[in-house]
């Protein structure tokens, strides 16, 4: 079996960059949303199942917290998929294990997890429940655990080559 890993990472690549170019396209939409929704488009809609208390008021506070956690989200996805670029484009060039990685992986995980608590923050303040418990997705605790580890895995390995380099 023949793999071509130049061709991989230039198409991980593309697919970064539109994922870049959606994410902007997304964040920007949810202004307008926003105005929209506050300009009284809402009530046209019906009643949501999951919501406790489908008034008008209660529905437009759902909406808008929806709408404000998906513009914080994309906000905070922009500097997770730079990073990933870069990780992709160093690992393009040729060496992966450079000690910038480990810190640009310990930053993606940093910024997933500040996505997974204001989704579920969001999602508890829509649906009117209690903020004491809002819910955890346990894959995206297990995932930012899993980018944490990678990105110590990364540094050591970096910093283990650099000793090498050094007594050779």
């Amino acid at each position: 079996m023949s793999s071509n890993p130049t061709r991989l990472f230039s198409i991980t690549r593309i697919c970064i960059q539109i994922a870049r170019v959606f994410n902007v396209v997304f964040g920007v939409g949810m202004v307008p949303v926003f105005f929209a929704l506050r300009a009284g488009v809402l009530e046209r809609m019906p009643n949501a199942v999951l919501i406790a208390d489908p008034s008008p008021e209660r529905k437009l506070f759902a909406a808008s917290t929806i709408v404000v956690a998906l513009f914080i989200g994309s906000i905070l996805l922009a500097p997770l998929l730079k990073r990933l670029l870069a990780i992709v484009d160093s690992a393009r060039t040729g060496d992966p294990f450079v000690p910038e990685n480990g810190q640009r992986l310990r930053h993606i995980g940093w910024l997933l997890l500040a996505i997974y608590v204001v989704w579920s923050v969001a999602l508890s303040v829509a649906l009117g429940r209690d903020i004491k418990l809002p819910p955890i997705s346990f894959l995206g605790i297990v995932t930012v655990l899993m980018i944490f580890v990678i990105a110590r895995i990364f540094e050591t390995g970096s910093a283990m080559r650099a000793e090498l380099k050094d007594t050779v």
